[in-house]
């Protein structure tokens, strides 16, 4: 069949929910029996049944004969981000851009883990010509270009032209996997809220270049991985997740490093979902704080 049909069936609350995705919606395309064209955001809707105007996706309560009905998808959340199906638990295929400088393993590990699936890698951008991450992109038909600095009269308009870049391939969120350059405030603008970086280092402490060589010079024992937003400063925006290792005998950065790959590798995807699906919120008593959880409604 040329259809692509998946179901998802979500038992809550004594009920089935039931989100049937076919196809993209094109000029031949038939709807259902008592389907219904997707209301503007916002719009309540009590309907049993509920079809995207750019996806075949069906919504139907199915009721459980002797519970009572449950309420239907929130309208805030039938429309947000390319009209998800997020209320009933399907992952959202979020598009995210991933910013790169070298060989890209964490760009590996994005692709290994979570694209295709909670997120879609849609543009992968690198500050140096060859690249290995470019060829992983490549290899996934992820359109791929060199953004290099010395191409450009001075870093605003690099920053411009990637932003453009990005922004016209449909990126929603930014992410740095061992990007070795410096965003300006006008490019972090373009991506409120939505740029995250990923850095050898429990933050604060050792924050910029050579975190490792940092830590390794200070004697510390214990080493991490901190994933965290990044704003104007260095390595300074609110944390999103922490890991860390006790490597008490590590002498050298090379030593360090391949210890903690596989923390960023685990790390770095959770990141990227919890922010893909909204689901940090500030500490009210501590805004640099971010909590994994839904926000309360009202």
């Amino acid at each position: 069949m040329r259809q692509n049909l998946a179901e998802v069936i979500l038992a809550c609350a004594g009920c089935v929910v039931v989100a049937v995705v076919v196809r993209p919606v094109d000029d031949q395309a038939v709807a259902a029996p008592g389907a219904q064209r997707c209301p503007e955001r916002g719009e309540d809707d009590e309907r049993d049944d509920y079809r995207c105007e750019h996806f075949d996706v069906l919504w139907l309560r199915v009721r459980v004969p002797t519970l009572s009905s449950i309420e239907g998808p929130p309208a805030t959340e039938q429309c947000d981000f390319g009209h998800s199906y997020r209320a009933a638990g399907v992952s959202e295929r979020f598009p995210i851009a991933v910013l790169v400088s070298g060989t890209g393993t964490n760009l590996q590990a994005l692709l290994d883990s979570v694209h295709g699936r909670e997120v879609d890698v849609v543009a992968v951008a690198s500050s140096a010509h060859g690249a290995q991450a470019l060829e992983r992109a490549r290899a996934r038909d992820i359109p791929a270009e060199v953004f290099a600095r010395g191409a450009y009269a001075d870093r605003a308009a690099r920053d411009g032209a990637l932003a453009d870049w990005l922004q016209e391939r449909g990126a929603r969120m930014i992410v740095l996997a061992g990007y070795m350059e410096l965003l300006g405030a006008s490019f972090l603008a373009r991506f409120p809220g939505a740029v995250i970086n990923v850095h050898p280092s429990l933050l604060p402490a050792f924050p910029g270049l050579a975190a490792v060589e940092q830590a390794l010079a200070y004697g510390v024992k214990v080493f991490g991985v901190t994933v965290h937003f990044v704003d104007e400063g260095v390595d300074s925006g609110p944390v999103i997740l922490q890991g860390a290792l006790e490597l008490p005998d590590a002498r050298t950065p090379e030593e360090v490093l391949a210890a903690l790959r596989p923390l960023e590798h685990s790390l770095l995807p959770r990141a990227v979902v919890l922010v893909a699906r909204g689901e940090l919120v500030p500490d009210e008593r501590n805004p640099r704080r971010m909590i994994a959880g839904r926000p309360s409604e009202g």
